[in-house]
């Protein structure tokens, strides 16, 4: 979705062990992203192609900076959040970020994952 070097180490290095925070893939569909997703919210019915069309939409934006942690070991989502660029025309046509969608699955709560998605989210507004 957008250039893993924009994630900085010093977020990286905050995670535990076994654990890596990066930019959303297509194989996440398949990795547990959409599951992530549903304990935060009723996402619908999201199947593969429908997934894939999103993806790109928001991929040639260049407006979306979606993040997942991945635990290694299984290669699933365990938890995600959203970056969205808004274009304004107030304060001589400025950009405002808005940070979404930030959620943890229950099995992995407590690990302060979801500051670190808020902090990687923070940064790359920055």
């Amino acid at each position: 979705l957008f250039s893993e070097s924009l994630i900085t180490s010093s977020i990286l290095s905050q995670l535990p062990d076994g654990y890596v925070i990066r930019p959303l893939i297509t194989a996440d569909f398949d990795r547990g992203f959409i599951d992530c997703l549903a304990q935060l919210t009723d996402v619908g019915k999201v199947d593969r192609a429908r997934f894939i069309q999103t993806f790109t939409r928001m991929q040639l934006s260049g407006d979306y900076y979606v993040i997942v942690i991945e635990e290694v070991e299984t290669s699933q989502v365990v938890g995600c959040g959203t970056l969205l660029v808004e274009h304004k025309f107030i304060r001589s046509c400025s950009k405002a970020s808005h940070i979404e969608d930030i959620v943890v699955l229950e099995s992995q709560r407590g690990k302060k994952f979801g500051l670190r998605i808020i902090q990687a989210l923070i940064e790359l507004s920055e």
